[in-house]
């Protein structure tokens, strides 16, 4: 893990950058990697690295660098999870060799195609003299960030919204634009940043400069496996636990030989780590897991997994509990915004901070989460959909009664019909508009009612709702691989992953998604409906996989804890007249902002409790977040 920077001179002259520019750039983006910082000059650019030390083959990393065949000085923030692969292909012979050594000889010989060989999280900029071309290159599924702007005869570009504002000689305006989606859906635009000017290069895509034209384009998009035939095997199960295990095996390089991973007790979590200590052979394990404190009745209940902890728990590992007490996403939030470059908006990200802290004090600097394992092994539940749409009614009603029977639902074949067959027959604008006729306090009725009568009138609501996400949400796609590969696609996670990462970086930690793997991916998309939901049970091939590496309890467990009830408490806590003076203080929230609304109906039902069937907690704390980041710019 890696902090990178370019400053490249569009009229290809050669750089010239004084050394208090370059403390600038450097001063920001050291936030993530202090251990080597570098930076060189060169023709037309300059390059710098603030190096965080995350594999035994980081130590010898030495970025940036200038090679002579091929002519290129490169930096990356990379860690290669194929290196395996790569390395048998390339046919490298010193198998110490680092991961950027290995991009270099990957460029050699498949030019920009080669991100197309790489697997894990990467941010890479090359520049050719040869071609007198830059490159600048970001990960398949947005695991790495890059940051690009244009000023004048320069092209500013880094990992850091920050260091491109701090080394900018140009003020840059609230881009209100993604203030707007952060209400309506918390994530922005792909390339959207709440700065005018300043643009994220989106996932999977690649940007170069090259004869005085700066292109940026995909290279590749999750919806191409859609086109792929369905996976065949006589054991799927078999073939998920081997991608699984070799992922694992893959994200297990450290450099002191000490691993830190999350175990809630979940199937996901306790998978990650029962598999860590499953391949272990001469690694130190740690799992670390959070208890809520001070809950009690259906707070206690919906929160409580100690009982899955312990069962998850191995002598091939060292087990820690974290006991969290009077925390939140609002007492955390001045600490947090510290090193954030945006608003704090995920609304539970509080609860990584003590756990990446205990790993900072255990000496460890990786971690594994488990975060989001649901969407990429996907619980099965399209296929009720799939049986409505070749009008299978028989196998719909079947398989809906066993889903009813595991969970304890009493069945109802009319709501089931409803549901999955006639519900899908009503064209996407007609659905928006009975959703939002009927059910005014919820989503999509309400999602635009926050916003003020002015802003309002420059949006169309289905179609920007539409726009966004490229889908109309509240409908089942063409058929379940479709919908299994537009949850992956879907913007949240990429930067649900981000703002993780950034807490982790806080604590000197880099922190991995196994789930988020596209060898992963990629077969759990490829696998037939059928075999994703057997008899009612969600994720049924995952659990088959783990048997024998993760103890039946967990893999039995059909729910999930809901952790909601410490941000609930805070956020009903504060003092609402003062937030709501405060609002009407911001000068860009409160002609944003219906006030009124706010306060009749978003305060009220927040006050009242009566937060449980629409998403106005959510909304709060969004505004919360906003306001507090836009207070701290003055």
């Amino acid at each position: 893990m890696s902090g990178i920077a370019c400053i490249f001179n569009l009229d290809l002259e050669d750089i010239e950058i004084s050394s208090s520019d370059v403390k600038k750039i450097l001063k920001p983006l050291s936030f993530r990697g202090k251990d080597k910082i570098k930076y060189l000059s060169k023709g037309p650019v300059s390059m710098m690295q603030c190096l965080f030390i995350a594999t035994k083959e980081d130590e010898l990393e030495d970025l940036p660098s200038v090679h002579k065949d091929p002519n290129i000085m490169i930096i990356s923030d990379v860690r290669l999870d194929n290196r395996d692969e790569l390395i048998k292909s390339l046919r490298i012979k010193n198998t110490a060799i680092t991961d950027s050594e290995i991009i270099v000889q990957a460029y050699k010989l498949w030019s920009v195609n080669f991100c197309k060989h790489l697997i894990g999280p990467f941010a890479i900029i090359i520049y050719d003299f040869s071609k007198k071309k830059l490159m600048c290159f970001r990960d398949q599924l947005g695991l790495r960030p890059l940051y690009y702007c244009v000023e004048k005869n320069k092209l500013i570009v880094s990992s850091s919204i920050k260091s491109i504002k701090d080394s900018s000689s140009q003020s840059f305006k609230i881009n209100e634009k993604r203030i707007i989606d952060n209400l309506l859906f918390v994530c922005g635009g792909k390339k959207d940043t709440f700065f005018e000017e300043i643009y994220k290069l989106p996932k999977a895509n690649l940007l170069t400069f090259e004869n005085s034209k700066l292109k940026i384009e995909e290279y590749f998009n999750l919806n191409d496996l859609y086109k792929k035939k369905a996976k065949q095997s006589k054991d799927y199960a078999k073939e998920f636990r081997k991608i699984f295990l070799e992922v694992i095996q893959s994200q297990m390089r450290s450099p002191n030989n000490k691993i830190t991973s999350a175990l809630s007790g979940g199937l996901d979590s306790s998978s990650i780590t029962r598999t860590l200590s499953y391949l272990n052979s001469n690694n130190e394990i740690h799992s670390i897991s959070l208890i809520f404190k001070g809950l009690e009745g259906k707070e206690k209940e919906k929160t409580d997994e100690f009982e899955y902890m312990e069962s998850a728990g191995d002598e091939n590992f060292i087990s820690h509990f974290i006991e969290l007490e009077n925390t939140g996403p609002i007492s955390t939030l001045e600490t947090s915004q510290k090193y954030y470059d945006f608003p704090v908006s995920a609304i539970n990200g509080y609860a990584h901070i003590p756990m990446f802290k205990k790993t900072n004090l255990l000496g460890s600097r990786v971690f594994l989460d488990g975060y989001d394992g649901d969407t990429v092994v996907s619980h099965g539940s399209e296929i009720l959909f799939d049986y409505a749409k070749k009008l299978q009614f028989s196998k719909l009603f079947e398989h809906r009664r066993k889903i009813d029977k595991l969970f304890g639902f009493t069945p109802n074949k009319w709501a089931t019909f409803k549901t999955y067959f006639l519900k899908q027959l009503i064209p996407s604008f007609i659905d928006y508009y009975l959703r939002t006729k009927y059910r005014k306090n919820n989503i999509p009725g309400n999602l635009f009612k926050i916003f003020h009568p002015e802003v309002l009138k420059k949006i169309k609501k289905f179609q920007y709702l539409k726009n966004f996400l490229g889908y109309y949400p509240f409908k089942f796609s063409k058929n379940a691989k479709t919908f299994h590969i537009r949850s992956i696609n879907h913007p949240i996670w990429e930067f649900g992953m981000e703002m993780i990462e950034l807490h982790a970086l806080a604590n000197d930690v880099e922190i991995r998604f196994p789930f988020f793997d596209l060898r992963l991916i990629e077969f759990c998309v490829s696998v037939p409906i059928e075999e994703k939901n057997k008899d009612g049970v969600n994720r049924a091939i995952f659990r088959k996989a783990m048997q024998g590496i993760v103890p039946k309890e967990n893999l039995d467990r059909l729910g999930k804890s809901n952790i909601a009830a410490f941000a609930d408490e805070e956020i009903k806590n504060i003092d609402h007249e003062k937030f709501l003076s405060s609002l009407k203080s911001n000068n860009i929230l409160n002609k944003l902002i219906d006030l009124e609304y706010f306060e009749k109906v978003i305060q009220k039902n927040v006050k009242d409790n009566n937060f449980s069937n629409n998403n106005d907690l959510g909304r709060y704390y969004s505004l919360i977040s906003l306001n507090f980041w836009l207070e701290n710019l003055k």
